[in-house]
């Protein structure tokens, strides 16, 4: 079998430097000349410096791509590396890559984000898959091949994908997620994974048996403004869009993002005219009323935020308001894109796009073991999407804020990173990122 595979990947590898001679540059006008590369030593158990070398490196230097690599050496070294280069010195890459985990990929996206927000949008990201989970290689490609995601690399494929933006309190810098925000059942997971670290992605399994038999839950208020597709994204996607897998040439991603270069740019601080106010009353508003009176995400009328906003209420349409709900919940998911991964392989939402402007909010009640050990596997085999199981709710929103009741913390887990918070508020930066990646193939 290793001899199979070593052969296959001989072959798919001529065919990656035979795409890459200068005669068929018309394959791919925007293939990287210069890449920085961060490695993660620690990443699956040690195995990415290994990954770096013998897969990613040769095809990008058979590609003739200049590599220059790093190696980080504790929790948030990537800061330091790039905190280290100027604006000009950033310039000199085409695009960084991450080898390791959905964490070396969310310390990334974080890092340009604090240190370097001004060079995102000339920067292509991609990350090659050496962790335990890999959601983010699996939602852009469909799979977890180190050498598939270093042939979109070499190839240089671009694409766009969403960043939700979490503001966890004052005092508190802003942390960018590109997967998942969630608490309850995968916040417990994640809050104790790290002391156990040293099984794998074993510690995952039981770790998420123990929280099926022991947890209770969290008691939370959950407001969300809604953005369902409306007006002419409607009518140019036709029935049956908002439940339809995001693949390559996607055309829900693709209508959103003719908004996107604006939007990706900026993620001000959109909540002081959509922040419900704290007192105000926890049932379930109605679709027509807003908590307290407050106003859209946009302001309604306002050219710019139609422009910027094409999959959300377009003129002559309704205005969206915020809907709330308080109760106690076993599991609350805000999941940005479809999140595959080997547990997951059509996404934990299955009709989640990678850059729609819109994250999936994933209520699950607070049911017994039986109860959610049926959500998890139907979770694993299909995805979750809106009418599918009862009780549970999938949401489609701009902006979500979760506050822990009466004002406790509540252990979130943001792409596989634990963060403990008694209030939480995102919201979409729709195409936050480009990244080297065309979305899953269709048959995936």
């Amino acid at each position: 079998m290793v001899d199979v595979e070593r052969q296959r990947m001989f072959f798919s590898l001529q065919i990656v430097l035979l795409l890459c001679q200068p005669g068929v540059a018309a394959v791919s006008t925007s293939r990287p000349r210069s890449l920085l590369i961060i490695v993660n030593p620690v990443s699956g158990a040690g195995r990415a410096p290994a990954l770096a070398h013998a897969v990613l490196l040769p095809v990008l230097r058979a590609a003739g791509v200049a590599c220059t690599v790093r190696a980080t050496r504790c929790r948030n070294h990537t800061v330091a590396l790039l905190r280290a280069l100027s604006p000009a010195q950033l310039a000199a890459y085409d695009g960084i890559v991450a080898v390791g985990g959905d964490g070396a990929f969310h310390e990334l996206v974080n890092s340009l984000f604090s240190e370097h927000r001004a060079s995102l949008r000339a920067l292509r990201l991609a990350h090659v898959p050496a962790g335990s989970t890999d959601a983010v290689a699996c939602s852009l490609h469909g799979c977890r091949s180190a050498f598939g995601a270093a042939a979109r690399v070499a190839l240089g494929d671009d694409g766009l994908l969403d960043v939700l933006r979490v503001d966890l309190g004052p005092g508190r810098a802003p942390v960018h997620a590109c997967c998942i925000a969630a608490a309850g059942f995968m916040g417990e997971v994640c809050a104790r994974a790290e002391a156990w670290r040293a099984l794998g992605p074993l510690r995952y399994d039981l770790l998420g048996a123990a929280a099926l038999l022991t947890g209770r839950g969290v008691r939370a208020r959950v407001s969300t403004l809604p953005s369902p597709l409306t007006g002419m994204a409607a009518e140019r996607l036709g029935p049956g869009a908002e439940g339809a897998a995001c693949r390559a040439g996607c055309p829900v991603c693709e209508l959103a993002g003719e908004g996107a270069g604006a939007s990706a740019s900026s993620d001000g601080d959109v909540w002081s005219e959509t922040d419900p106010p704290l007192d105000t009353d926890a049932r379930r508003v109605p679709s027509d009323a807003s908590p307290g009176g407050t106003d859209d995400l946009h302001q309604q009328g306002s050219p710019s935020a139609l422009a910027l906003d094409p999959m959300g209420p377009q003129p002559g349409t309704p205005p969206t308001k915020w809907e709330s709900r308080e109760g106690r919940w076993r599991s609350v998911k805000l999941i940005v894109t479809p999140c595959r991964s080997d547990k997951t392989p059509c996404g934990m939402a299955r009709a989640g796009h990678l850059a729609d402007g819109r994250v999936k909010v994933v209520l699950v009640p607070n049911l017994g073991a039986l109860g959610m050990l049926r959500v998890l596997a139907h979770m694993a085999a299909r995805g979750l999407a809106a009418g599918d199981l009862p009780g549970v709710e999938v949401l489609d929103v701009r902006a979500v804020r979760v506050e822990g009741g009466r004002g406790a913390n509540l252990d979130w887990n943001l792409d596989g990173e634990a963060t403990p918070a008694a209030l939480l508020r995102a919201h979409v930066i729709r195409g936050g990122l480009r990244v080297f990646a065309r979305g899953v193939e269709t048959g995936r």
